[in-house]
């Protein structure tokens, strides 16, 4: 078998789409300003995807990559409730993964 070519597995193709659809959900809660939704979406991706959740609980290091930090960002704002630093980390971290060329919400714990 070419594991280069070989599909993954359905447990994996069904955890990345749950990730992608708590992403989504994410997205659009923090364009329609709802911190409460918003708070849950991200809550429910951490879930889904627990090296995300190690990200963004970990203690702040100076070596940490931008996405990293962003990701961080990110969770300290919805927790404060500062919609507008939550979405303007949002906006900088898919900026960032564009930049990468990997999924916006593929983040590795090892990164």
């Amino acid at each position: 078998m070419n594991f280069e070519t070989a599909s993954p597995a359905p447990a994996a193709r069904s955890v990345s789409r749950l990730t992608y659809a708590h992403w989504r959900a994410l997205d659009h809660a923090l364009l329609h300003d709802n911190l409460t939704v918003a708070r849950q979406a991200f809550a429910n991706l951490q879930e889904a995807a627990p090296d995300l959740a190690e990200i963004a609980t970990a203690t702040p290091h100076p070596a940490d990559s931008p996405r990293r930090r962003l990701l961080k960002q990110l969770a300290a704002a919805l927790c404060h409730g500062q919609m507008a630093v939550a979405q303007l980390a949002f906006i900088q971290f898919q900026d960032a993964a564009t930049v990468d060329s990997r999924h916006p919400f593929q983040v590795r714990a090892s990164a």
